[in-house]
């Protein structure tokens, strides 16, 4: 094992505990409800549709999902996992979110509207019970396969490395500081969410060849590797995995081993 590779270990040993952005409780907005104890129905829907709209091209950044849910149910209420009957009402509270949290949105983001009651169409189909539905699988990637076919913009096409779909079944299936709702399914079923930013670190670990096209064959092979270093719990090192891939796009020449003394002399959040 490389320095590199041991490096990283040790910094995935930093921030196991480091709570995920969309619900880290020091981070603003404060969520109105505590993810760690709410109804599993309602957190299965709530951040399902939180990942279905946390990509780049429609939200920017990925704090940008969590403001714009939160503001959603502030305004909306209940009335958030309901079908939507008029998307341009939906738009014209998406404007003034925007405006009022000074958002910097993706080119895409119009689309959200239909993504989330997309979200909301497929619960609805479930009798709106999404845990309740989901204890009739038993592995995670049979839930990925119809979240993927059936939400917009969650990754329909077979080769897809279907990045959204897997971050979310992340959050409700890992133990702390995830969210452990799917509390039925293992963590060593999951497989890596990927993305340009995890990929990045893949790449200068020597995992992936390259972060262009990435494909459902790069999350195989990421995940395998995972799977060497951490069997019971792979995507233990997905978050790390985002968090050296930001750095590794801002420092260029950067190792991770000096992003590791970074962490560890300054901090989490100064180091990010």
């Amino acid at each position: 094992m490389n320095q590199e590779v041991l490096c990283f270990k040790e910094i995935v040993n930093q921030l196991k505990l480091v709570p995920d952005i969309q619900w880290d409780p020091n981070t603003e907005p404060v969520l109105p409800f505590d993810p760690y104890n709410e109804d599993k129905d309602f957190l299965s829907h709530y951040f399902l549709l939180v990942a279905s709209i946390d990509e780049g091209n429609v939200i920017g950044k990925a704090i940008n999902a969590r403001i714009i849910i939160y503001a959603l149910y502030k305004e909306l209420g209940s009335d958030l996992f309901n079908v939507f009957k008029n998307l341009d009402q939906i738009y014209n509270i998406l404007c003034e979110i925007r405006d009022n949290y000074g958002l910097r949105l993706g080119r895409l983001w119009k689309y959200i509207p239909e993504i989330l009651n997309s979200v909301n169409t497929f619960v609805m189909q479930r009798h709106g019970k999404l845990y309740k539905w989901s204890l009739n699988y038993k592995k995670p990637i049979y839930i990925v396969n119809e979240i993927s076919n059936r939400i917009k913009r969650m990754g329909k096409t077979p080769n897809s490395t279907r990045k959204k779909a897997w971050m979310y079944m992340r959050w409700m299936v890992r133990p702390y500081p995830d969210l452990h709702v799917y509390d039925h399914l293992k963590p060593m079923d999951l497989y890596l969410p990927l993305d340009r930013n995890a990929a990045r670190t893949y790449k200068k670990l020597g995992v992936l060849k390259s972060t262009n096209n990435l494909s459902w064959n790069d999350v195989a092979k990421v995940t395998k590797w995972a799977r060497a270093l951490y069997s019971s719990d792979p995507a233990i090192v997905d978050y790390p995995a985002f968090i050296v891939g930001r750095l590794l796009s801002r420092y260029y020449g950067i190792s991770i081993c000096e992003i590791l003394s970074r962490i560890k002399g300054r901090g989490f959040d100064n180091a990010v």
